[in-house]
């Protein structure tokens, strides 16, 4: 045999013939010859013979090339496939097709030798097999975002409800879906080899499949990150089916004390993270102890939540964001639902206006009486509460309005809630806040954008009284945002705008030491211009920037600079990382600034930082990893003797998230590990920050059984909070008595506790619901039983009271709470 030319002849030109050297169908044409760059005296082969390599049935994964080595022999057989480099089944099916094909061999000084040659063998894009769209009963509308099955292949639906499905082959199909809350009207066919069918399915799917909390970006196709559907809201235990108290479950949100519902995110204070609806600054989104939203779930169409790396257009916030978007409600179809469990009663009316649909209204209504249930506990005798426990309970309602066209919109809202406190020395701390508030939205065109102009008016208060003390607060606000956004089209692109507000902030306080009061009226204002530039799009980086800035009346102006930037990297098929990096501020307490002698020399509050994470996904698993860094500054503090100062503080921590599904099962996992430390003066030893919580896990799963039935599990553990002071015992709001915080026995006098060490103690909890829904032609609805704390563990931890200058509070937690709740709705 003649010597082996040893070299390799590049596959791009020969098998451009080569891409057609891998047909789909029996009937393709060979490749034609290219012209070959070989050594002098060497005649490269030329491709006489081939046989097809069909797509293998029932796969779609696109266009697939396999890299292949053949060794041609002298006779221009392929003699051997060196090597196959390419996915399963593709690599084997190509290898086993190029044995078969004929070459006329090369030649080296006019005689035939053997070489080797690389060759790209390519499975093009396999055909479509069945396509069509999906709509829901009664309304008409797309059934979108809503999983398909047909035989072992699933699909989803996009935003207009369309589906394809390439390569299915052939056989017998009756189209299903693996989400209980979805009844698709029976449709069986047969399809046949090369035939091409359109379906148009209905189906009856009143809460849909799509992605509603999650930190998104606007206009921007990306990786979504620390996203909850609507099916594993509505299954979650403890969730109540509020798309908004699932935010609690995700990692970097430390677990509040008493769950009563404060965002400590990244080691901050609840007043770190700003809270929005549709962009605009808000109070509060939980009700007092944080047992459901300020808004009914029916209006939110999205939750955005960020714990960092947050767009400019979001200030006045150091930890980070949390976003309501309503839902629009013109161009949507007749709905009413109503709604009961143990703590509300819920109402809700969506409908059309004129027959063109082009504006709509929708308006819904809570009102909570779980007081009224504890009263009823107590005088039963039940779980041992004393007369009296219906106190302690939250009391709250709240109201919504939204009227909507494309071009314009209007929305209004107010909520209403009172909360006891215990404290120590055995007094009860009464707080009531409230809001009532407009916000209008305008939406056009400008310098080749969408421009969105969004004016408030609010009146916010808060109450706070108890032995010796009354405080009185009072917000007037009006203003505007004017926005140019980014559409997220082309290689880069840029947004900015401006947030405009300003008001009066009153304050009438009455304590021991001022019986004839303290009052208090200052003017507040803020102008901050904002502007984010983007660059690229799913490999992007993007840079903002804010001027934050306050003015209060007879005080100097606060200004400060907050700079960001964002990097996005994806690093394959199933990764991407993103960094993010920047400096944040937001306002030091009103209540301190413009009501105490320390006030007027407070600074802005900032922090920088960054993080650094990875997102992989893969068919029912994803994966999500974060490490985070924050440096704080001008951290408002109270001292103990009751003064105030700025001091600084540090966090960091790495956030893990794992989600998957297999069938019928699915669940994730959500650990964070972070530290947070403050320092009170400079010299100061570092010490853990209030909420400092080291490890905090909440696991969740959910298995979908036969005839819509849900049965699901939630499990949090997390660390005990610092201990301050040298408090041994706390109140237990339902026997309204102090218990020992080490072993939970009353004691006669506090002193006869053990001391409690320097953390209170770790807080487990397991959560269960059992949930079974029904559908038929324009009715849907469930029916739940969620029970919380199923072990009773109730352990002392501190109470947040929304006030910074109350001290150190502690209080024992609720008991098992079974709440069982009912909810239906109607589309037409």
């Amino acid at each position: 045999m003649a010597p082996l030319a040893l070299w390799t002849l590049l596959v791009a030109p020969l098998l451009a013939a080569g891409e057609e050297a891998s047909p789909l169908s029996e009937g393709a044409a060979p490749p034609e010859e290219a012209a070959i760059q070989a050594p002098p005296g060497l005649t490269p082969p030329v491709l006489d013979r081939f046989e097809a390599a069909a797509y293998p049935a029932g796969l779609d994964l696109g266009r697939v090339e396999v890299q292949l080595q053949l060794l041609i022999s002298e006779q221009g057989s392929v003699e051997e496939v060196l090597a196959a480099d390419g996915p399963a089944p593709f690599a084997t099916l190509a290898a086993e097709a190029a044995r078969r094909m004929t070459f006329t061999p090369a030649r080296e000084g006019g005689h035939p030798v053997a070489v080797e040659l690389p060759f790209t063998w390519v499975f093009d894009t396999p055909p479509v097999s069945v396509e069509g769209w999906l709509r829901l009963h009664g309304s008409r509308a797309p059934g979108a975002g809503i999983a398909l099955e047909f035989g072992a292949r699933r699909v989803i639906t996009d935003a207009e409800g369309r589906f394809t499905l390439r390569n299915l082959g052939p056989g017998d199909y009756t189209p299903t879906s693996p989400d209980p809350e979805v009844r698709l009207d029976p449709l069986p066919f047969h399809l046949e080899v090369d035939q091409q069918l359109d379906l148009n399915l209905w189906a009856d799917a009143p809460w849909g499949e799509g992605e509603l909390v999650g930190t998104w970006q606007r206009h921007r196709s990306q990786v979504v990150a620390r996203a909850l559907t609507t099916r594993e809201i509505a299954t979650t235990p403890g969730t109540m089916g509020d798309p908004v108290r699932a935010v609690l479950n995700l990692p970097g949100v430390a677990r509040a004390p008493l769950d009563s519902g404060w965002l400590l995110v990244r080691g901050g204070d609840p007043e770190d993270v700003g809270l929005y609806i549709d962009g605009v600054r808000v109070p509060l989104v939980y009700h007092l102890m944080g047992l459901t939203s300020v808004i009914h779930p029916a209006m939110v169409e999205q939750v955005v939540f960020q714990p960092g790396g947050y767009d400019a257009r979001y200030g006045r916030a150091t930890g980070g964001v949390v976003d309501l978007r309503t839902r629009p409600v013109h161009d949507q179809p007749l709905e009413a639902r109503a709604g009961v469990d143990l703590v509300t009663g819920a109402a809700f009316l969506r409908a059309p206006l004129g027959r063109a649909r082009k504006v709509g209204i929708a308006a819904a209504v809570r009102h909570s009486w779980l007081d009224t249930l504890l009263g009823a506990f107590a005088r039963a005798g039940w779980f041992g509460l004393e007369e009296g426990a219906e106190d302690i309970a939250p009391r709250f309602q709240d109201w919504q309005i939204k009227l909507d066209s494309r071009p314009v919109g209007l929305f209004g809202f107010g909520y209403q809630d009172s909360l006891l406190a215990p404290q120590t020395d055995g007094g009860d701390v009464q707080l009531d806040v409230g809001t009532r508030r407009l916000h209008g939205r305008v939406t056009a065109r400008a310098l080749g954008r969408p421009l969105a102009i969004t004016p408030i008016l609010a009146s916010d208060w808060r109450r706070l009284s108890y032995a010796g003390y009354a405080d009185d607060r009072t917000q007037l606000t009006w203003g505007a945002r004017a926005e140019l956004e980014d559409e997220g089209s082309g290689s880069w692109g840029w947004s900015t705008g401006v947030d405009w507000e300003t008001g009066r902030y009153r304050a009438s306080v009455i304590t021991d030491e001022h019986p004839a009061g303290i009052d208090v009226d200052h003017g507040i204002a803020s102008v901050d211009p904002y502007a984010d530039l983007r660059l690229g799009q799913d490999r992007s980086l993007t840079l903002g920037l804010r001027i934050e800035d306050l003015w209060v009346e007879d005080q100097l102006a606060r200004i400060a600079p907050s700079p960001r930037a964002t990097l996005r990297q994806p690093l394959g098929q199933h990764l991407s990382g993103v960094a993010t990096a920047g400096m944040t501020h937001q306002w030091p307490p009103l209540d301190i600034l413009a009501a105490l002698p320390q006030g007027p020399y407070l600074h802005l509050e900032g922090a920088a930082g960054g993080s650094l994470g990875l997102q992989a996904a893969w068919p029912g698993v994803s994966l999500e990893s974060t490490a985070y860094g924050r440096r704080i500054t001008e951290d408002t503090l109270v001292e103990d003797d009751g003064t105030v100062g700025q001091g600084r503080g540090v966090a960091w921590g790495l956030e893990n998230l794992v989600k998957a599904e297999r069938g019928p099962i699915s669940g994730w996992v959500a650990y964070t590990w972070g530290r947070s430390l403050r320092q009170h003066e400079p010299g100061d030893s570092w010490e853990p920050h209030r909420f400092d919580q080291p490890h905090n896990l909440v696991a969740v799963a959910a298995w979908a059984l036969p005839a819509d039935w849900v049965v699901a599990g939630r499990l949090r553990a997390s660390s005990g909070f610092p201990m301050e002071g040298d408090a041994r015992a706390a109140y237990d709001v339902l026997t309204q008595q102090q218990r020992c915080i080490v072993d939970g026995t009353t004691p006669l006098v506090e002193s006869a506790c053990p001391a409690a060490g320097e953390r209170l103690p770790a807080g487990l909890a397991l959560d269960l619901k059992v949930m079974r829904r029904f559908a038929r032609r324009g009715w849907s609805g469930q029916a739940y039983l969620d029970v919380q704390n199923v072990f009773n563990r109730r352990v002392a931890e501190p109470v947040i009271t929304g006030n910074l200058d109350l001290g150190t509070l502690y209080a024992f937690g609720f008991p098992i709470l079974p709440i069982f709740g009912v909810e239906g709705a109607w589309r037409r």
